[in-house]
């Protein structure tokens, strides 16, 4: 599970971006004011990728090794190793408008969420993507769909429904969110998760990812394959994410467009959705109706801007309520392939 939180980093300060306007908004009462922040010791990491560190022109930062030292202005102070993981201590470094070389990054700190966050800047360093292309080398066992069983609308939708036609993505989301089906069920309800998965869509296909095999070529001559077993790809020391992209807002009859992405390099295939029929016998185990395709492109993915609900308080964390908010309500029709592996 370590390596799926590590592949989640960029998604989750991505999210809490969205929301730092609400978050450091306003101060509690007995709140004391911070004067400055400095960096006393630099984060572990301070060199980035376009296309996997970014969402659209902005690089998302890891503040882990960080230490703060943070000055208040009735002259006390205090040294802050930053966690994300915690309702206290926020730390986001960003760079907004990046360039390919070398950047200075805002480290916005607040203190707990509703107080005002106080700015310094490290410097960071932007690479190209490394990604030379991205292929699909085998194609999922399943291929052929089902219009009534397999597609979720916001009409038909249902927690257990969900639960039933895509299982791993809704463990996803309970791991996202820290919490067990009965205690997501209590704090946040189907409505909730309703809104975010349907936010800019009509229709959604969970997709099974079981079979296949993705070859990604870097730019330095080395590839790899991996399949659906697979938590991410680590290059330079960090795991990043492959996710499947539903290429339409909405699913028809007969082929739909996915895309596979790493580092905003797609794959396109095809799969087949057909409507039951009549006997019953709705060909779920087929493996015909799809294609695979090799194509690649660097463009960046579109995510949408949304905003991060009002979520009601509770023990969990407000960094990784942020994150499923974001991996439910970015990219339409993406779905992380991070499958449940316990670290060696």
């Amino acid at each position: 599970m370590k390596r799926m939180q590590k592949a989640l980093a960029v998604l989750l300060t991505a999210a809490l971006l969205f929301a730092v306007g609400a978050v450091c908004a306003f101060a509690a009462d007995g709140y004391v004011e911070p004067a400055s922040v400095t960096v006393t010791q630099m984060p572990n990491r301070t060199v980035y990728y376009d296309g996997g560190d970014n969402d659209g022109s902005t690089i998302y930062g890891d503040p882990t090794g960080m230490v703060l030292t943070v000055t208040y202005t009735d002259g006390s102070t205090r040294e802050v190793e930053p966690g994300n993981e915690n309702e206290e201590d926020l730390v986001f470094i960003y760079v907004e408008n990046y360039v390919i070389g070398e950047n200075m990054a805002t480290v916005t700190y607040c203190y707990t969420i509703g107080v005002e966050g106080i700015d310094t800047t490290i410097p960071v360093t932007v690479k190209e993507n490394p990604v030379e292309s991205i292929e699909i080398t085998k194609m999922p066992i399943k291929t052929e769909y089902d219009m009534d069983k397999d597609v979720l609308t916001r009409e038909n939708f249902t927690l257990e429904r969900y639960r039933e036609v895509a299982p791993e993505d809704f463990e996803a989301v309970l791991d996202a969110y820290g919490v067990t089906y009965e205690e997501f069920v209590a704090y946040y309800g189907e409505e909730f998760l309703k809104n975010m998965i349907f936010a800019d869509r009509d229709a959604f296909l969970p997709i099974q990812s079981e079979g296949m095999e993705i070859r990604v070529t870097f730019k330095d001559g080395s590839s790899t394959v991996v399949n659906d077993e697979y938590d991410g790809i680590e290059y330079d020391g960090y795991v990043y994410p492959i996710t499947l992209e539903q290429k339409s807002n909405t699913v028809t009859e007969g082929e739909n467009t996915f895309a596979v992405v790493f580092m905003d390099n797609r794959a396109e295939f095809n799969v087949n959705v057909k409507k039951a029929a009549v006997n019953g016998d709705n060909g779920d185990n087929g493996n015909n109706g799809g294609n695979g395709g090799n194509s690649a492109t660097n463009n960046p993915a579109v995510k949408d801007d949304v905003k991060n609900p009002d979520i009601p308080k509770t023990g969990m964390t407000a960094g990784i309520t942020a994150a499923a908010v974001l991996m439910l309500s970015g990219t339409a029709g993406s779905v992380l392939l991070l499958r449940r592996k316990e670290d060696k």
